[in-house]
């Protein structure tokens, strides 16, 4: 079915389920509970599902420029990416691919293949708040097993507000590698009608050095510098009658990178080798969206939202490949030079509508049903080109480089929270998803399938006492294939051929969560047990067929497996002493320890890849309110982590460690001067591998630290 027709077919949908028109001036309308309310401190206490929250106001007290840099302060979460990036989001020890990341309730698309969406991209400049789900509800998509990042962007202001930023750094030095510029204003200058505009600029200039040592003496150096300028603009437009809004939202966030790479290749007795590497990246996300919120006199709450996002992404990049004239000359000849030109595109167009319910039928209860449907139309268009040095080519573009795809997602859930007592709830839910897929190589050969998921949840929430809740939650979650792993192509890699699969099912996990919180106005404390039993983890293995004397392989849910942990946050003010040196000091922090295991179709047992043992965040906030000064700092600590390859390998990354700063000076009642520093203890990556044959490596990577100062102003 063509994107078009999809389209049509959602539109129809859309109208039939439009909601009813304004309501009547005279009637008074109820207050209006937002979901997305801020679940920290006291308001946490009633979240049935288990979660954990940032606001805005620790947002602006810590080095924050991007998403990324909220969220690895945040519990159970690590940061992939080239060091200083923090992009990859990943959960509770897991590979990014299953973790799944919304905005304003639309997950975007984005160029990645494992479903993946880059958090460096988002300012958080443009940020409410941001909520770690762990165990959803029925009322959430059920793809990402690990959890979902639910980013809620700043709401429309009553008064006029206007808030800027300036900032000037650099890596090492207030050089102007790095330049900051943000700026927010909005009002509702009419009763009925609301804005907030929005926009963020973001120049990033890193250089970094990699240094990869053997045992047999072979090296391998690598120095890359990297200019990345990202912008962002957000328009949020507001609709607002006595019983509910009507929100518009425009955005788009584009990123330009350009980088080179210089790498060398020595090994005693051996010619030396260079490469030069030079690209170009250009990635745009645009989307358009719209929702509505009635409120009835009954108190049933009836919302809608639909969006249309388009995410383009186009790539560059020339390797010429040089060899020394003899060894130890230090004189280079040209071999020759790779040559890649890629395209990626992913479009969707998203509905979602719900309906909450409260009433009484002998117990309070609040019912909650709705509908959703994302169609999605992505492919990649790749050519990978060899030149020799006499000026001829040859195309190395392979099967798996070109792909396209539609998947369309529908979805219904039901669940019901019943108020048994005063004290203890319970919440039934239900979602059926259907999945329809249709996957094409680069030529006409095109391969569908579809699948259908029932996956119930029930959470439970009491109320110890008014400060002191226990929850329980259990839920059946999925986790849907990579975009490249579902093309229908066929490639061939050494002694074996490889093919795509259409047909593959989404790893499955049954998730299981048991925790407590207790929440005083200058206390929070939370404990969260976590156990997910996983089934149908994707991995490459032989199908027992041979073609042309070769074996074909595939990428199957074969792989099973289990992933533990315990979460703990702990946050103390110290208003409470009444001693005003002390009234503005928070301490914070919060830890995971992390266990799993994946048994693999050879019957091997190991870790999930690259999941740390533990992960420790800490962190001093302290405001002196009759100066103006704010004072923090932050430090992130994620233990090493082991991987065992398939064909031996044993591959150590190094405990990895960073302390952030931050100062804050008011010098009027709107403006306050800052000074940010990231990797103040310069932190270095290191990795290490061994080999089969008793040889060794070992790799370091390094950047520096980042400094940012300037100025804010807040009217």
């Amino acid at each position: 079915m063509n994107f078009n027709r999809r389209t049509a077919t959602l539109l129809i949908w859309l109208l039939a389920t439009a909601q009813p028109g304004l309501a009547a001036p005279s009637e008074v309308a109820p207050e209006v509970h937002v979901d997305a309310a801020a679940v920290t401190g006291e308001e946490r206490l009633i979240a049935s599902q288990p979660q954990t929250a940032v606001n805005r106001e620790q947002i602006d007290n810590l080095p924050s420029l991007r998403v990324g840099d909220v969220l690895k302060r945040m519990p159970g979460i690590t940061t992939g990416g080239a060091i200083g990036e923090d992009k990859d989001i990943r959960l509770r020890g897991l590979d990014k691919e299953f973790t799944r990341i919304r905005v304003d309730g639309f997950m975007l698309p984005d160029a990645g293949e494992k479903r993946e969406f880059q958090v460096d991209r988002l300012p958080s400049f443009m940020v409410e708040e941001i909520r770690l789900i762990r165990n959803p509800t029925a009322e959430y998509e059920s793809d990402g097993l690990a959890g979902q990042i639910d980013i809620v962007s700043r709401p429309i202001p009553h008064k006029f507000k206007l808030e800027g930023r300036l900032g000037y750094g650099g890596s090492d030095a207030i050089d102007g590698d790095m330049l900051h510029g943000a700026l927010s204003f909005g009002m509702r200058p009419l009763q009925h009608f609301g804005f907030l505009a929005s926009t963020d600029a973001l120049h990033d200039a890193v250089s970094r050095e990699r240094e990869k040592m053997f045992t047999n003496g072979k090296m391998e150096t690598e120095t890359e510098h990297r200019d990345k300028d990202f912008v962002s603009a957000r328009l949020d437009l507001g609709l607002f009658y006595d019983r509910g809004e009507v929100r518009l939202k425009p955005l788009i966030h584009d990123v330009d990178e350009k980088k080179s790479k210089v790498k060398f290749n020595l090994e005693p007795g051996k010619k030396g080798k260079r490469e030069e590497e030079t690209e170009h990246k250009e990635q745009q996300t645009a989307g358009l969206e719209l929702s509505h919120k009635h409120n009835f006199a009954s108190g049933i709450i009836l919302e809608s939202r639909a969006g249309y996002h388009q995410t383009r992404e186009e790539k560059e990049k020339r390797k010429p490949s040089f060899e020394e004239t003899a060894v130890g000359s230090n004189l280079y000849v040209l071999k020759k030079t790779d040559l890649e030109e890629e395209e990626k595109k992913d479009r969707t167009l998203s509905f979602a509508t719900k309906a909450v319910i409260p009433f009484h039928l002998g117990l309070a209860q609040e019912a909650r049903v709705g509908a959703s449907a994302r169609l999605r139309e992505r492919y990649r268009d790749k050519t990978k080109l060899e030149q020799n040095p006499a000026g001829s080519m040859s195309d190395k573009t392979g099967p798996k480089d070109n792909y396209s795809l539609d998947e369309d997602y529908y979805a219904l859930f039901a669940q019901n929270e019943v108020w048994l007592t005063e004290r203890f709830s319970v919440l039934p839910g239900l979602r059926l998803e259907h999945v329809r897929l249709d996957a094409r190589d680069g030529g006409d050969f095109s391969l569908g399938s579809s699948r259908t998921d029932l996956n119930p949840s029930l959470h439970l929430l009491y109320t110890l006492r008014k400060d002191l809740t226990l929850r329980g939650a259990v839920s059946r979650a999925v986790n849907r294939p990579k975009f490249d792993e579902l093309a229908p192509y066929e490639e061939e890699k050494g002694d074996r051929l490889v093919r795509g699969n259409p047909d593959l099912n989404p790893a499955i996990a049954w998730k299981y969560d048991i925790g407590a919180d207790f929440a005083r106005r200058d206390l929070l404390l939370g404990i969260n047990f976590f156990y997910l039993d996983i089934q149908g983890v994707l991995e490459e293995v032989g199908t027992g067929v041979e073609v042309g004397g070769k074996e074909v392989y595939a990428v199957r849910n074969v792989g099973n497996g289990w992933n533990a942990g315990i979460e703990l946050e702990q946050r103390i003010g110290f208003g409470w002493t009444g001693n005003p040196l002390l009234a503005g000091l928070v301490l914070w922090s919060n830890q995971t320890l992390l266990d799993s295991e994946l048994k693999t179709a050879a019957g091997s047992k190991q870790p999930f890849k690259d999941q740390p043992d533990y992960i420790v965040n800490v962190g001093i906030d302290y405001t002196y309110q009759p100066w103006g000064t704010t004072l923090s700092t932050a430090w992130n600590y994620v233990a090493k982590t082991t991987e065992n390859k398939a064909d031996g390998t044993r591959k150590i990354k190094a405990a990895d460690s960073s302390v952030d700063i931050a100062v804050y000076q008011k010098v009027s009642k709107n403006a306050r001067l800052f000074l940010e520093g990231r990797n103040i203890t310069n932190r270095s990556k290191v990795e290490q591998e061994y080999f089969m044959d008793g040889s060794s490596s070992r790799r370091e990577e390094s950047i520096g630290r980042t400094w940012l100062a300037g100025l804010e102003v807040k009217l």
